[in-house]
């Protein structure tokens, strides 16, 4: 029991270590305001925009890449 619990405790500090770097910040508070414009309602500037379709297909990006890594496959 001792070894699931300080796997999940391990885990947990990882995803923390994960999320508080700064650009995971900055990523965040971009979508952040992003949302909070949609849900009031008002309109996204342009830039906004662009930079969070930007972080958005850069995340994506990263992740299909380092998948295919995994598989063996080449993109």
């Amino acid at each position: 029991m001792s070894d699931k619990l300080d796997l999940i405790l391990s885990n947990t500090i990882k995803v923390w270590n994960e999320l508080l770097k700064p650009r995971t910040i900055f990523a965040f508070l971009f979508y952040l305001t992003f949302c909070y414009l949609i849900i009031t309602k008002r309109e996204i500037p342009q830039e906004l925009n662009t930079v969070v379709s930007v972080i958005l297909g850069f995340y994506f990006g990263q992740r299909v890449a380092h998948n295919g890594k995994d598989k063996g496959v080449g993109l």
